[in-house]
């Protein structure tokens, strides 16, 4: 159940590229909605009904569903004859649905290991002396670190617009801005491996908001 990827290794002496895995670990969206709320229903005889979708981002190639749900839709009713209030969600900068993804997946499956080999010098009791090292990478199907970032989701979103109705989207709109701030990677001294120095606590809060009228101008 490893996912197809390409791995860098030596043949030879010779640097080279093998491809391994090939197991399908893509989101399947309809199970990530199992055992979700989809409606409230109320004394007075109003509803609400959510509507869930998985969440998205970019590769640099084309956009992929991955773990975890997202509001799509919400939608309130006063009784079942009435007319449903909508609040319809696309998630953005430019709405074309993809956030950013907080998690290296294709990591998540290797583990590596720096072997160092040290021979006993001559005469007996002198200090031994170094003689090879090696790196030693496993690759397994169970993840090898946490699947999901401190803030529990995979995906974050810095805009975020809230329309009041489906499409066309012509009753007006709103436009949220998130902070979105990147983890740092800090260099160990003295090696090539480093740690991540985790910015979760300065991502989500909400730093802006426009609102639009049906004319597209802001109110």
């Amino acid at each position: 159940m490893i996912p197809t990827q390409d791995v860098s290794v030596y043949l030879g002496g010779s640097p080279t590229t093998i491809t391994i895995g090939g197991g399908n670990r893509n989101t399947q969206e309809a199970y990530l909605k199992t055992w979700t709320l989809n409606k409230i229903t109320y004394p007075t005889n109003g509803f609400t009904t959510f509507d869930f979708e998985a969440n998205q981002y970019f590769d640099g190639t084309a956009s992929k569903k991955v773990g975890g749900l997202r509001i799509k839709k919400i939608s309130s009713f006063a009784s079942d004859t009435s007319q449903a209030i909508v609040k319809y969600y696309i998630y953005g900068q430019a709405q074309d649905g993809n956030g950013d993804l907080q998690t290296n997946l294709s990591l998540q499956y290797e583990s590596k290991q720096k072997i160092l080999s040290y021979q006993q010098s001559i005469p007996p009791g002198s200090n031994p002396y170094f003689e090879y090292s090696y790196d030693s990478r496993r690759y397994s199907s169970n993840l090898t670190g946490p699947l999901m970032p401190n803030e529990g989701s995979p995906v974050t979103y810095t805009y975020v617009t809230e329309y009041d109705d489906e499409a066309p989207h012509a009753n007006g709109k709103t436009i949220y801005e998130f902070r979105q701030a990147s983890d740092t990677k800090i260099s160990l001294f003295n090696s090539s491996k480093f740690y991540v120095q985790s910015k979760h606590w300065n991502r989500g809060q909400l730093s802006k908001k426009r609102v639009y009228g049906k004319d597209n101008k802001i109110k």
